[in-house]
């Protein structure tokens, strides 16, 4: 069953490396005035509703597409790059880009973070 919009921003805002404070100043400077950090936490929570202008900026400013929210297989590939990039970061480490294939999906992006748990589990 795919996720609910409040329970997909809640996964994004987990793997943001910005404060609720910085996205909601970040959406207030696209125009959304009343954007505070209670109110973000309130949408990621499924206490608010976000109306469409609402989800393009929060989209934006988060830096995912907007069919992130909508359909399973972006919400699946982006989350994959999410964890992945959660991970790397944790490890000082990055990947260089940009990719050229073009033909990368979720299931990659899971393997190699799969393939860094190993590698540090074996290496700890």
């Amino acid at each position: 069953m795919p996720r609910t919009f409040a329970e997909t921003l809640s996964f994004v805002l987990r793997y943001q490396a910005e404060s609720a404070e910085d996205v909601a100043a970040r959406l207030r400077q696209l125009g959304l005035l009343g954007a505070t950090a209670e109110w973000l936490e309130g949408v990621a929570a499924g206490a608010v509703f976000a109306s469409d202008l609402e989800q393009r900026a929060l989209a934006q400013v988060l830096r995912v597409p907007l069919e992130y929210f909508a359909d399973p297989r972006t919400t699946a590939l982006v989350d994959a790059v999410l964890v992945l990039t959660a991970a790397l970061q944790q490890r000082n480490m990055q990947l260089v880009g940009p990719c050229r294939c073009g033909s990368v999906s979720a299931q990659d992006y899971l393997a190699l973070y799969a393939a860094l748990l190993l590698g540090s589990s074996v290496n700890s």
